[in-house]
């Protein structure tokens, strides 16, 4: 059995009650990528890392093009509840 460990709160996004991690790619995009996030609930934290997603890959004016040519603007691989 593994040691728990605690992360500091910087390293989190949001500031909801429970911590998730939540892991996903803009369409198009072979990286995925990964934020902790503090939501009250898995859709708030989905919200939170879209917005984080999309602020962080540049795209944010073209999430209509995305939409339209691969039917979303995110896809989310991970969604795990951390507590």
């Amino acid at each position: 059995m593994s040691d728990m460990i605690q992360i500091p709160v910087k390293h989190f996004i949001g500031s909801g009650k429970s911590p998730w991690l939540i892991i996903g790619r803009v369409p198009g995009d072979d990286d995925d990528t990964g934020y902790l996030v503090m939501a009250d609930d898995e859709g708030q934290a989905h919200t939170l890392f879209v917005e984080a997603l999309h602020d962080s890959s540049g795209i944010d004016d073209d999430r209509a093009g995305l939409i339209d040519q691969y039917d979303t603007d995110h896809f989310i691989t991970t969604s795990q509840h951390l507590a």
